[in-house]
């Protein structure tokens, strides 16, 4: 499982080993970094791998030790899921929100107003506290 996010031009990415132990699903955070290190300077799936490729040794497994990758649906780990010839399970809020994203831009001028229009009171709210 992973997840990557960017922070002031730093790109992160978290990985976790998830596992059955004693009948249980276990979950153990294998790195948490950025991916920029050792000459991987993007973020593509390549570099994805490269990353995975360097952190996986440091607990004796490679790249086969990975039977299905759960991540967002993004072209990024798509494509990195078909380099690691494994599934994608795709996290299901994120279609979510990318449906609601697309149902919701057609509206996008009347909530931009709606927006406009709640910073004004937010504004209205504190000055009248100040009376």
């Amino acid at each position: 499982m992973l997840d990557g996010w960017s922070f002031h031009s730093e790109h992160y990415v978290a990985v976790f080993a998830v596992f059955e132990h004693d009948q249980r699903s276990e979950k153990v955070l294998l790195a948490l970094a950025p991916i920029a290190d050792d000459g991987v300077e993007d973020q593509t799936a390549e570099s994805h791998v490269a990353f995975l490729t360097g952190i996986l040794p440091f607990f004796k497994r490679d790249i086969s030790s990975i039977i299905y990758l759960v991540a967002d649906n993004c072209s990024v780990n798509t494509r990195l899921a078909d380099l690691l010839q494994v599934p994608l399970i795709g996290c299901a809020s994120h279609r979510l929100n990318l449906a609601v994203n697309v149902y919701l831009s057609d509206y996008e001028p009347l909530l931009e107003q709606m927006q406009q229009l709640m910073r004004k009171l937010r504004r209205l709210n504190k000055a009248n506290r100040l009376r």
